[in-house]
């Protein structure tokens, strides 16, 4: 217990753990061959982060206002980022290093914090999932728009099986990057979608304000603002198929995937979640302005414009690829 909290809270010499290159999470004679590189692991790292949580990050503004909503952006993504290094400095220095965040749940909690990690790793991931199919079967299908009427349940068991579970079958995380990688894509276009609304468009009846009178407002703000920033469960698994995960590695994927690290706050801009969060809700909450609502695809479904109904469509498809990220998580924690 001594050993993983002084891993965790002090300052431990980042030189010394980098000196050993080949040093892995669950030991070098123990953990299967690595194979995923640095750039499949951001991939699958930012496609868990970004996921549904972009569609209620415009509302946050809206309650808080466009000032408090950048700056809650900054806090809880690098509270996050922080939070993910702290874990993974622990499941080093743990004896003997620990290769799952369950694992190191039983070496600081013992068996109380290891099936509380269970339960609760569970529950919020297969509540995402959840979440994920509703929201992949909002936006109605093409043929829709032609008149002909094909109902709801047949298209998400269509998508369930085409899509979702071939690639939640997976054997490694590691084997979704192409799938993510098409899913932050699509991310990028749903934002570039929504700052040309904003370039185009009419001023909102109700302008967006830089700070709101109401504590409620915050109040609401905070809780989206902290769970749009959530990987922990997801971390574990990408380290474990990352080559050679030293530490100079780790903060250099969840810096791609997070935030730059804190030493290169002076002179790097917000990287990729970070951005995709920013840039969505201030473009959602100037255009739409305090009609904005709490899903911010509800506000697109009134628009007319094809481009629209093509983005939202899109947007129903990254979340049937995001989706095997946040399975993966529930699964390793049955």
């Amino acid at each position: 217990m001594s050993r993983v909290l002084d891993g965790v809270i002090t300052r431990e010499s980042a030189a010394e753990l980098d000196a050993a290159p080949g040093t892995l999470l669950g030991g070098a004679s123990s953990a299967p061959p690595r194979q995923a590189s640095l750039l499949s692991g951001s991939l699958n790292l930012l496609n868990t982060i970004v996921g549904g949580g972009i569609l209620a990050l415009p509302f946050a503004f809206r309650s808080s206002g466009l000032v408090a909503g950048v700056l809650s952006q900054l806090v809880f993504g690098g509270m996050s980022w922080h939070g993910c290094m702290l874990l993974l400095r622990a499941a080093r220095r743990a004896e003997p290093a620990k290769a799952t965040y369950e694992d190191l749940a039983r070496v600081a909690l013992g068996r109380p914090g290891w099936l509380a990690y269970h339960g609760c790793a569970f529950v919020n991931c297969f509540g995402s999932c959840v979440s994920y199919v509703i929201v992949a079967g909002d936006p109605p299908p093409p043929f829709a728009y032609a008149g002909l009427s094909i109902g709801r349940p047949p298209l998400l068991l269509l998508a369930v099986g085409l899509v979702i579970f071939p690639l939640a079958s997976l054997r490694d995380i590691s084997s979704l990057r192409f799938a993510s990688g098409a899913a932050i894509a699509i991310y990028a276009v749903f934002v570039t979608a929504l700052l040309c609304l904003w370039a185009d468009g009419p001023p909102p009846q109700q302008p967006p304000s830089a700070f709101k009178s109401s504590v409620a407002g915050y109040v609401r703000a905070v809780p989206i603002c902290a769970f749009a920033f959530m990987c922990q469960t997801s971390l574990f698994p990408i380290y474990g198929e990352t080559d050679q995960p030293t530490p100079s590695r780790m903060r250099s994927l969840t810096g791609a995937a997070l935030w730059p690290p804190p030493s290169r706050f002076r002179c790097a801009a917000f990287a990729a979640a970070g951005s995709l969060y920013v840039l969505t809700g201030v473009a959602a909450y100037c255009h739409f302005g305090e009609d904005l609502r709490g899903n911010v695809l509800l506000n697109l479904a009134a628009l007319p414009s094809p481009a629209i109904r093509a983005v939202r469509l899109a947007f129903a498809t990254s979340i049937c690829l995001t989706y095997p990220c946040l399975h993966f998580a529930a699964r390793c924690s049955l």
